[in-house]
Order: C-alpha cells, then structure tokens, then sequence
C-alpha cells in the first residue's frame, strides 16, 4: 500500500491544522488519547458533471472473459487490498465452470482462477454470489449443485468450513453474501422455487458460523423462512446500527407481485415493531421487485427496484419504523420514467442519492440518476437528472462502488450485440461533485470501547458536520488487515459503530486509522488481548 508508520506520524503531515481526534472508553475506563485528524464540512454544490472514466480499462470500460451466471446476484466484490473480485464462469470447459478474476481499480487485469475441479466436478456447476473475506479468501455459492464454499487466498478450498469443504444451502439459490460483523456470523439470502427434499419453497435468510457450520441461534435450525403462498425472492440484505437486518425483494400474493421489504430481528424472527408485524408490500403502480437498499445515518432506509404499468424505476425512502417518509418524492416515492429497473445505489458524500439502472432505446443502456435528498431528480446531473451510459448492450446493471470519493465503477451483465453472448462488464465513471471545504466550529471526538479490545468493540465519535468516514486496521508494519468501517455517511452529532474482529485475531498491538472524506488522517493504538 506505500504506506509506513513514519509517513503516518510525521509532525509535517499535511492535516487540517484546527482539528483533533480524541480515543477515549466509556466513563470507567479513563485513558485518553489525543492526536491529530482531518474533519472536512461540506457547502453547497454548485454544478455536477459525469464523464466516462477514459483512465480506467479501455477507453472507460473492460469486457471480462467471464460471463454472469445470475441476474441479480452479487459478481462484483471490492477486496481489503481495493482490487474488484469478479465471479462467472467461461463457456464450455470440463468439470467446475466457476471463475474468479480480479482487476485493479483502473482496470487492469491481474489474475484469473477457476474453481478446483478435482474435489467437487461437476459439468453443471456455476456460480451465483461472493463475499469477500478480510483475511483474503472468498465465500462463494454456486448451483448445479448448489453449494457454500470457501476459498484460501491461494485459490484452494477450504476442507474446513462447512462439512468436508462445503456448507449445505438446503436448496437455496443464493443471490448475496453478507457478513455479520455484529454477530461474527455470515448471512446467505435468497429462495427455493419449489418445495423439493422437504425443504419448502419460499424467501430464505441462512445464518452460519465463520467455519461454515448453521448458526442455530438464528431462526429455525439457523434459517429464516418466508412464504406469501406464490413466489419470494430475496435480493438485498443490510444490517442497521442496533443490530437488526432488513431484506429487500419481491412476494407475490395471488397474481400480484409486491415490492417487499422484511425486517428482522438479530435472531432471525420477524421485527413486529417495523412495517406491519415485520414486513411491507408495496404495490406502486403495479407488479414490482426491489433490488437495492441502504440505511442513511439518520436511520432511514432507502430502497429501488421496478414498477409496472408504466415500467419504470422506482426508488422509495422509510422512516425507521417502516412507514413512508412523505418528505421524499411523492408520499415517499421517487419515480424514474426514464429507467426500466433501479438496481443499486449510493448515498454520497454531499447528502444525494445516485442510482444505478438500463434502459431501452435501440439497445440496452446502463443509467446513472441523481436524486436530490427530498427524492428530486438533481437538474444539475446529466440530462434533468439521468446520464445515459455511451456503451450498447448492458442489461441490466449489477452493482456500484465509489472509490477515490469521485469515481464510480459499475458491473453489468454485456450482451454482445446480435449474439446470445454475454459478458461481466465494467465502467468507470468520473463525478464532478464540485464540493468545497469549512473549518469545523468545534473538535470532532472519537472513542473505542473497550481498549484492550477483544473479538468484538465499539467505535463511537461525535461530528460537528456531516462527513464521511471511514476506519482501517493495520498491524505496527503498517501492513493493512482489515477496513472495519467502508466509506459511509454520517450526520452531525454522536454515532457508535460496532466493530466485529474475530476470535482468531491474534493478541498484540494494532493500529485504527480514521478517513474523513477519503483522506486518511490520523493512526492510534488499540491493544487486543
């Protein structure tokens, strides 16, 4: 990463010469550390470009030799070492057709691996979602069989999570992959078609222990279960700050589809305090589906998906408790007729939402759409708020990630015009978020608790403006292990992050790094016993 501890604790490092941080426990644990940080408040935006990122692959875009194996699933992961960790699978071959490739973050190609095929062959086997562990490995499923499997950093299976190198996915067709921190837990959702080995049909949530074996603590026998009568289908899992899940997707009641939203309490039961008895159905203009969501710091949930009659993106915002913030678009909903489907998004650091989804137009197109926070389409983004990709044949997009704080790199599924070939593509794309810097009218704080911390600890701080942080752990060679907090956005005022490190995390001295904005800030000691 370039990147020592002499560079970090340099007297002339070039910080924010007002600011400091202050690590501190709670009142009956006294020692504080004091040190220097960068805090940045934001003004006022003024204009807001996109351009293709010309840097990034080929002219602002790379076709894999890979092609996706499912709509909506995850193939796209960001990896602690900021390399893009692509899943697919390459047409014909023998045995195991499951692929790996990652590519750095402009572009390049770096490495390509196929699953083993001597321990678990299968003509049939592709794959369906991925998770990127801090350690360097990688949770995958796959289907035909379906099966969880885990990957060493070397590309090999891990025998030791699940049984014999496999966790069962009781029929499950996985679409994500998401990692408990809280709970040092890992999450796997997605749906059973038809009812098939006495396991029913339905939306499935599948809780498991880090070595892969069911979580019993979790639903029933480690699973959460959800059938409306028709067809449940699970696309998007997030975790709030108290602990408690929301799972976004589709039901289907009768011959109506319902955009669905679930929350969940930590052990896998329906939250009755959200929606109605835990659940909300949506039916906005017509049949529905959503497929992204994200919490804002004030606890406010934001989700996109589809709706019919006319087809048309859709992007609604909850209050906590599940009803409709009336504050947002129309009585909450934010149409987008100049998309077919919204399928991710990203709050950025100005406070606005950008969505990512395709249109038809004499082809396929990926889209970009800036929100305004009220839900407003931004008049000062693309063309009244939606920039259509130049590139012909994606659909639809898959997945978002900010990086650098101004460029965007998206993956889709690539259909190469007038044949049934289909590729993992990426584009990169630059923003123009034109958004200045204030001096802070007061200290930021920041504390962790405990400090000696143990597998799990508390990372709390107090912002006098909205800000995005973020915060990395680094052993004392300055060698990075592990991001505890990706890049997110917060509110002013005070905010406490759980941190999840792991009971295999060996004792000794550690670093915690804060970012504000992107640039890293300060470094201090946290001890793990």
């Amino acid at each position: 990463m370039g990147l020592g501890w002499p560079h970090l604790y340099r007297s002339d490092m070039e910080l924010h010469p007002s600011v400091h941080v202050i690590i501190k426990n709670l009142p009956f644990m006294k020692h504080f550390i004091t040190c220097l940080a960068c805090c940045f408040g934001l003004i006022s935006v003024h204009a807001q470009l996109i351009t293709p990122d010309l840097s990034f692959g080929e002219q602002g875009y790379v076709n894999t030799f890979i092609r996706p194996n499912t709509t909506y699933g995850t193939a796209m992961e960001r990896t602690i070492d900021n390399q893009l960790l692509l899943l697919g699978s390459r047409p014909g071959g023998n045995g195991s057709n499951v692929w790996l490739t990652r590519y750095s973050l402009q572009g390049d190609s770096i490495s390509s691996l196929q699953l083993p095929t001597d321990t678990i062959p299968s003509s049939s086997m592709m794959a369906s979602a991925l998770a990127a562990l801090p350690d360097g490995s990688t949770l995958i499923t796959t289907f035909g069989p379906k099966k969880f499997l885990k990957l060493q950093p070397n590309g090999s299976l891990d025998s030791t999570f699940g049984l014999n190198g496999a966790a069962s996915l009781f029929d499950c067709h996985v679409q994500e992959i998401f990692i408990d921190q809280q709970a040092g837990r890992i999450l796997a959702i997605g749906q059973v078609l038809n009812t098939y080995n006495a396991i029913p049909k339905g939306g499935y949530v599948m809780a498991y222990d880090l070595n892969g074996r069911p979580d019993s603590s979790f639903g029933v026998n480690g699973r959460f279960h959800f059938y409306n009568g028709g067809y449940d289908f699970f696309y998007k899992i997030i975790q709030k700050t108290d602990g408690k899940l929301l799972v976004a997707g589709f039901s289907t009641i009768g011959n109506i589809r319902y955009n669905t939203l679930l929350g969940l309490t930590q052990n896998g039961t329906l939250d009755t305090d959200f929606g109605t008895d835990g659940s909300i159905f949506e039916f906005f203009t017509g049949n529905g589906e959503n497929y992204g969501m994200f919490v804002q710091p004030d606890q406010k949930i934001v989700t996109c998906g589809y709706t019919l009659n006319p087809y048309q993106a859709v992007v609604a915002r909850y209050l906590p408790d599940g009803n409709r913030d009336n504050s947002f678009g129309i009585n909450g909903v934010a149409y987008l007729p100049d998309v077919l489907e919204a399928t991710d998004m990203l709050l950025l650091p100005n406070g606005k939402i950008l969505v990512y989804g395709w249109w038809q137009n004499q082809g396929n197109y990926s889209a970009l759409i800036q929100l305004l926070p009220d839900g407003a389409p931004d008049p000062s983004f693309g063309v009244n708020g939606v920039y259509f990709s130049p590139f012909d044949g994606l659909q639809p997009p898959m997945k978002m990630e900010l990086v650098d704080n101004n460029r965007i790199i998206g993956c889709g599924m690539f259909n190469i015009p007038n044949t049934n070939y289909k590729y993992l593509h990426l584009q990169g794309f630059l923003l123009d978020l034109n958004v200045g810097v204030v001096t802070p009218q007061a200290e930021p704080a920041m504390w962790v608790y405990p400090n000696p911390i143990g597998a799990s600890c508390q990372v709390g701080f107090t912002l006098e403006s909205a800000e995005t942080v973020a915060l990395d752990l680094f052993d004392m060679q300055g060698k990075l292990l592990s991001t505890l907090l990706p890049d997110t956005r917060f509110e002013s005022g005070e905010h406490q992050v759980p941190v999840w490190l792991g009971e295999s995390m060996a004792p000794g001295t550690y670093v915690v790094r804060i970012t504000v904005r992107g640039q890293p800030s300060v470094a201090v000691q946290v001890v793990k016993r």
